[in-house]
């Protein structure tokens, strides 16, 4: 009598069931797995800054605040920078409104679309092509959006925080208090 052995067989059923069931809990668990993620890979980009502050002999805490709040000023002034150039843009606008006009003709021209005369340029793309509901559902979508951004952003500097803290202790060995090195 042949007895048959089903123990690889059972074993790739249950290894497939447990992958679906890890893309479960990834899937249901985004919120807080994807900041922690970010939070660990920040961590490791930051640390050779601190290690750098913290061999000036300054303690390990104010080195992480440093370099957060360094990381928090290139932020700024990076959006600072694109705010400057949308308002510039936005001001040279009327320089322009009239080829952006003639150039939309052509368009409704070209794609039979509704054009008035007498209207300006963005009240025909408000009325003709549906821009208000879809300023709309966008604003709603931002809002939203904004929100579970603004939760994310303050976890993950939580975490990153925490994450340098972590990382001094466990990659190089530095003590987290004003100790030998």
């Amino acid at each position: 009598m042949k007895t048959t052995n089903f123990a690889k067989s059972i074993f790739l059923i249950l290894l497939f069931f447990a992958f679906i069931t890890l893309a479960a809990m990834l899937k249901l668990l985004h919120a807080f797995f994807v900041p922690l993620t970010v939070s660990v890979l920040l961590s490791f980009v930051f640390y050779p800054f601190c290690k750098k502050l913290h061999r000036l002999h300054i303690p390990w805490g104010l080195c992480v605040t440093i370099v957060i709040a360094m990381a928090l000023f290139c932020l700024y002034f990076v959006g600072n920078l694109l705010a400057n150039s949308l308002s510039s843009i936005l001001h040279t606008y009327p320089k322009y409104e009239e080829r952006f006009t003639s150039i939309y003709q052509i368009f409704c021209r070209t794609f039979k679309i509704h054009y008035e005369e007498d209207s300006s340029l963005f009240a025909n793309l408000w009325n003709s092509i549906k821009v208000r509901s879809t300023i709309q559902n966008l604003a709603f979508t931002l809002s939203t959006s904004l929100v579970d951004f603004a939760k994310q952003f303050l976890v993950l500097g939580l975490l990153t925080v925490h994450g340098c803290g972590g990382a001094a202790a466990a990659i190089g060995g530095i003590a987290l208090h004003d100790g030998a090195v």
